[in-house]
């Protein structure tokens, strides 16, 4: 799930993740619009205060790339 979605799953969840993650309302959406870009301890810290729901990876895959799950061809 991306931070966008997450955001959508319940009133006042952008609210409530700014503060667990310390940063304000404001940040968190330009981080989910793309305006800005979280840092890596920002990305950590929301995978975390999301339990998992948004990955570290959909937040900087080019720190993280999403891995594949399907093998390459031998």
């Amino acid at each position: 799930m991306n931070l966008s979605d997450y955001f959508k799953t319940a009133r006042g969840a952008r609210a409530s993740l700014a503060e667990k993650v310390g940063r304000s309302p404001a940040y968190l959406s330009h981080v989910a619009t793309g305006y800005r870009r979280a840092s890596v301890n920002l990305a950590i810290a929301i995978e975390q205060a999301t339990d998992g729901q948004v990955t570290r990876s959909s937040l900087r895959a080019d720190v993280w790339p999403v891995q594949s799950s399907v093998s390459p061809s031998p």
